[in-house]
């Protein structure tokens, strides 16, 4: 017989025996012995009668000290577990599989522990109370692909058992019951004892068991049984986890308002009054919300907040503590920029404002938007001024029917562009197409996309307008579904462009209804290039002054100033794969990814048919993981699955159906030990007896007690 503890902490309750003894020595009194002739015949004849005294009064302090231990010794939960030593040496040895479930769902806590830190110690008592020539081993329900090809063995070094215990570590990866008990009941077949056994602890949420039958296995041992041991009970656990995070207005502007959403959803059978959502960005709180959630309830809870300064941020929304912590985060991350600079190069100035080539631009880009902040400052200025200009100040800069630039500001052109710059080019009368050719596209400073043709003049009876719109494109997103309010735009002048088909890289954004392009595009290093084949006022098109100007310029400067980036930033769930989108330069670039916990990783783009992306999958832990390139630096928010959140049980009789032709023993953790037969770990509760010992003692220490107080009196 074996004796364990359920609760070996309160063994040490047992040191407070010592209490009694210590309070006798404190509290000792020596008298002071005068000596009389007169009495000492009655001293003599009472030593008898003293010695009797104070041999009870040691028994009475034993008795105290006793109880006390009997005491803690009853609250730590004494069992006698396995069988006598004489049946266990001559039983036939047996094989054991403890298959532990490292499932999320096992993080669950029902008091101070989760319960797969429960299910390692009920494994390890397990251990201890293996026969001598029993073997064994320990497998983690999920596996890495790399523990799992790796070579498995039993073992009766219940040393290396304990090591494989405290191995086992929490996965975020899908539950996959049939692999786990196919591993397991490989390692059985394969044993030559004729006694197996799979020791299974879990939970036993329905996750992973949905589609699981025993039918399913190619392998299924002879003579195995099964011992199943439930850890948290059979009923429905409650929990409360948020589900996403989604950020709107973008493009985010620093400072301006921007609502932030969380979808928290309630998976149990029971409501909940006053859920606190907190909302964070980095470790500043900036929002707080309480929620009723009726049974099975989904809601969402808005903030409002303003956008933190420019640059990448990060954040999470927090749920106030459940039992299951895993999914009580969800971690987002966004980057915010300044209002972009924009500078708009007039050249056709005009004697007015009005009649100058940039006035329906300036136009388009001074409104405010529902941010309540401007996307853009726009600053005009004559050709003229452009070589006075630090162009480093500014995002993108627009030429409006610009003739011509001197070698030196093409060439700082050129570099504001490489650098990350957006440059829109607009035609019109002083757009010379043989000039632009030489200085453009035929020299070291190729910004145009494609070479130009000569101007088309149509009649004005018969203008043309859009018959192409390619939605798709990030600069034209606006109008998906729209594309009739860029139709309307009608054309009376356009420069042709050759060869749109055959550059690479060159993309047509807008094309005419004759097939001819509209607006094109390109990358140039890290910044673009647009040519829009019109003007950028009414004398080609009467396009400034439809309703599809202003979305159109400001799909136009937004996507040249790369405002894209300023949303939120990619986001991933474990233990899913993410794909990073790069561009076609990136292709075989590094890109290092500091996780959360501080571990590195490097992982490099390649292209993937007509994209380029890095393929990521190496998660640690969910958080913030830190990527950098040698041009640019983001963030990835990636959250744990929210696959293992219900925790809806399977039952004991659906289980048996699963798991036909064989038999199983289903036991409670609570109840380990208690059943009659077949249980995983036969046990005795010794704590009544313990209890019964205790008020016997107690009994006895009251007569000593008693009687000693009328001896003394």
């Amino acid at each position: 017989m074996g004796l364990t503890f359920l609760q070996p902490a309160f063994l040490f309750g047992a040191l407070a025996a010592a209490m009694p003894v210590i309070i006798h020595l404190i509290y000792r009194r020596r008298a002071l012995v005068h000596r009389f002739p007169a009495v000492r015949f009655l001293l003599l004849a009472d030593k008898r009668t003293a010695r009797k005294f104070r041999l009870a009064q040691w028994l009475l302090l034993a008795l105290r000290m006793l109880a006390i231990c009997l005491l803690a010794f009853s609250l730590a939960r004494p069992h006698l577990t396995g069988s006598n030593v004489q049946a266990a040496a001559l039983a036939p040895p047996q094989a054991t599989v403890f298959l532990i479930d490292n499932s999320l769902s096992m993080q669950y806590r029902d008091g101070q522990e989760t319960r797969l830190q429960r299910a390692k110690t009920l494994a390890s008592r397990l251990v201890q109370s293996l026969a001598l020539n029993d073997s064994a081993v320990v497998l983690p329900l999920l596996m890495s692909e790399e523990a799992a090809n790796a070579p498995i063995s039993l073992s009766r070094d219940q040393t290396v058992l304990q090591e494989q215990l405290a191995a086992l570590q929490p996965s975020h990866a899908a539950v996959d019951v049939p692999s786990a008990f196919q591993r397991a009941f490989t390692l059985l077949q394969e044993s030559s004892t004729a006694r197996r056994r799979l020791i299974f602890l879990s939970d036993f949420t329905m996750r992973g068991w949905e589609e699981f039958h025993l039918s399913q296995l190619s392998v299924v041992p002879e003579n195995v049984t099964l011992h199943f041991i439930r850890l948290g009970g059979s009923q429905r656990d409650t929990n409360v986890l948020i589900t996403d995070v989604r950020i709107t207005e973008k493009p985010f502007i620093e400072h301006a308002p921007i609502d932030v959403t969380a979808a928290v959803q309630n998976r149990s059978a029971t409501a909940l009054r006053n859920v606190r959502v907190d909302l964070f960005v980095g470790s500043n709180a900036v929002g707080q919300q309480l929620v009723d959630l009726g049974p099975d309830e989904q809601l969402t809870v808005p903030f409002r907040i303003a956008a933190p300064p420019a640059g990448l941020h990060w954040g999470e929304v927090r749920l106030e503590g459940d039992g299951f912590a895993e999914d009580d985060r969800f971690y987002y991350a966004l980057r915010t920029v300044t209002p972009v600079q924009v500078l708009l190069v007039d050249g056709d100035p005009g004697t007015s404002l009005f009649d100058s080539e940039i006035f329906y631009l300036l136009q388009a880009l001074q409104p405010r938007g529902v941010l309540g902040r401007p996307l853009f400052y726009p600053k005009p200025i004559p050709w003229e001024g452009l070589e006075q200009e630090r162009l480093s100040d500014y995002q993108v800069i627009v030429l409006c029917n610009v003739e011509a630039l001197t070698a030196q500001g093409r060439q700082r052109l050129y570099q504001f562009v490489v650098e990350g710059g957006g440059l829109l080019f607009f035609a019109g009368n002083r757009v010379d197409p043989v000039r632009y050719n030489a200085m453009f596209y035929q020299s070291d400073t190729l910004l145009l996309p494609l070479a130009l043709g000569q101007p088309t003049q149509r009649q004005p009876e018969q203008p043309i307008a859009i018959g192409t719109v390619h939605s798709a494109h990030e600069a034209l997103a606006t109008f998906t579904g729209e594309e009739a309010l860029l139709q309307r735009g009608k054309f009376y002048r356009y420069v042709t462009m050759e060869g749109p088909n055959t550059v690479p890289g060159v993309r047509v954004l807008l094309a005419l209804q004759d097939g001819s392009p509209l607006l094109v595009d390109k990358d140039l290093g890290r910044g673009r290039v647009l040519f829009f084949a019109s003007s950028a006022d009414r004398n080609w098109t009467d396009l400034p002054t439809r309703t599809a100007c202003v979305p159109l310029i400001h799909g136009l400067v937004g996507y040249a100033a790369h405002l894209s980036a300023a949303s939120q930033r990619p986001g991933a769930v474990m233990p899913e794969a993410t794909r990073l989108l790069g561009r076609e330069e990136d292709d075989g670039t590094t890109v290092t990814i500091r996780t959360p916990d501080g571990q590195e990783r490097l992982i490099h783009y390649a292209r993937d048919g007509a994209l380029t992306v890095a393929l990521y999958t190496s998660y640690t832990v969910p958080g913030i993981y830190r990527l950098a390139t040698s041009a640019s630096t983001d963030f990835l928010a990636v959250n744990g699955t929210r696959a293992e959140s219900n925790f809806e049980k399977i039952q004991a009789a659906e289980m048996q159906t699963r798991l036909r032709p064989l038999s199983m023993v289903l036991e409670e953790e609570e109840t380990l030990g208690q059943a009659a037969s077949g249980s995983a770990l036969p046990t005795r509760e010794l704590a009544s007896l313990v209890l019964l010992t205790l008020v016997v003692v107690l009994a006895v220490e009251n007569v000593c007690a008693n009687r000693l107080r009328r001896v003394g009196s």
